[in-house]
């Protein structure tokens, strides 16, 4: 075996088990984006903007004067873990000084939030159904 096919089988083993462990940084990159874009379109339905564009700073200011401070601060800080997410490479070294299991945590911690409010905004929207 060359030195390069053992650097490639090493290099696959390591992919193979980060998928295995499913919550390599990618995963939880690509995790962290779909809990907020989840929220995200169940906010326009929960303020009534199904239709057409809107960003995600007009909606959270809807979401702040129709359902509270609590509830669009949430999103912002979603909102912002996802953008991390998904456009800063350096989002572990910056906000994390490079340790994966830090990063992990605060993922998990920042999905179970994203969990807790989808249930939140489903709820709100049942009650305003039965209105």
């Amino acid at each position: 075996m060359t030195e390069a096919e053992r650097r490639g089988r090493l290099e696959l083993a390591h992919r193979l088990r980060e998928s295995a462990d499913h919550s390599s940084e990618q995963d939880l990159r690509d995790a962290l984006s779909r809990s907020y874009y989840s929220l995200y379109h169940l906010a326009r339905v929960l303020i009534g903007r199904e239709e057409g564009g809107l960003d995600h700073g007009s909606l959270q200011k809807e979401v702040r004067q129709k359902y509270g401070v609590a509830l669009a601060d949430t999103l912002r800080e979603l909102y912002r873990l996802r953008e991390n997410a998904d456009y800063n490479p350096e989002m572990v070294a910056q906000f994390y000084a490079g340790d994966i299991e830090r990063f992990r945590e605060g993922a998990e911690e920042a999905l179970q939030r994203g969990s807790d409010v989808y249930r939140q905004i489903r709820a709100l929207i049942s009650a305003k159904q039965g209105e």
